[in-house]
């Protein structure tokens, strides 16, 4: 899993990939206060799901942040059978 945390003013942001879910995620806080927590995972893992995940939290992901991202997931090792299991789990029930 990679995080990547930035500040825009008084809210604290947090992004990443997390490997065995295959999915980006994004919490939000403002005063320690969690006013966000999701996870966009759409199947193909570019920028335009980055976009996607910006518009969940609502604020824009900084350059640099969105290119690790996009090598966190193309440097990512294979889910385990187990992960895999529980990703498609969570799938059908959303």
């Amino acid at each position: 899993m990679s995080r990547y945390g930035f500040n825009v003013g008084d809210v604290e942001i947090v992004v990443g990939w997390d490997n065995p879910t295959q999915t980006f995620f994004g919490q939000t806080e403002v005063d320690g206060e969690s006013v966000i927590d999701t996870m966009i995972g759409m199947g193909r893992f570019d920028i335009k799901c980055t976009y996607a995940l910006e518009q969940a939290i609502g604020f824009s992901i900084p350059n640099e942040i969105q290119m690790k991202l996009i090598e966190d997931v193309a440097n990512a090792q294979p889910q385990t059978p187990l992960q895999a299991t529980v990703s498609k789990m969570r799938k059908e029930m959303l």
